[in-house]
C-alpha cells in the first residue's frame, strides 16, 4: 500500500492550513493519506449561509473540486416552500449520487460543469 512521508505531511498540512484561502474559510486539513482526506470546516452563518439559511454551496464545492472523482452532496426536498435536508453530507462518486436520485431533481453547485454529461 501507498505510504506518504509523514514529514511531507506534516508540511503540506502546515502550508495548507496557513494558506490565505483555507484561513477565509475557516477550513482545516485535519489528516491525509494516499487517497484519502479529512477537512472541517466552521461554518459561519454570517459568511456561509445564502439568504435561505442553508450552508453556501461555494463552501462544499470548494471541497468537492479537492476529491477526484468524487462529490460532497446533500439531498433536500422542497416542503411548504422550505428546503429540508433528506440527508446529511456525503462523499461519494457521482455515479453512486445519481442512483440515489429519483424523479425531478435540481442540481445546484459550481461542479456541475464537471459532471453535466453524466447528470443531463
Amino acid at each position: 500500500m501507498l505510504k506518504v512521508n509523514p514529514e511531507y505531511m506534516s508540511k503540506i498540512m502546515e502550508a495548507t492550513n496557513n494558506c490565505p484561502y483555507f484561513r477565509l474559510q475557516n477550513m482545516r486539513l485535519l489528516n491525509f493519506d494516499a487517497g484519502i482526506s479529512k477537512l472541517e470546516i466552521d461554518i459561519d452563518p454570517g459568511k456561509h449561509y445564502q439568504p435561505f439559511g442553508i450552508t453556501h454551496g461555494g463552501v462544499v464545492c470548494s471541497i468537492i473540486d479537492a476529491k477526484r472523482d468524487n462529490v460532497y452532496a446533500c439531498l433536500y426536498v422542497n416542503k411548504n416552500n422550505q428546503l429540508k435536508a433528506m440527508t446529511p453530507y456525503f462523499l461519494t462518486s457521482i455515479d453512486c449520487l445519481l442512483k440515489r436520485v429519483r424523479g425531478k431533481a435540481l442540481f445546484v453547485g459550481d461542479a456541475l460543469h464537471l459532471y453535466r454529461d453524466k447528470i443531463i
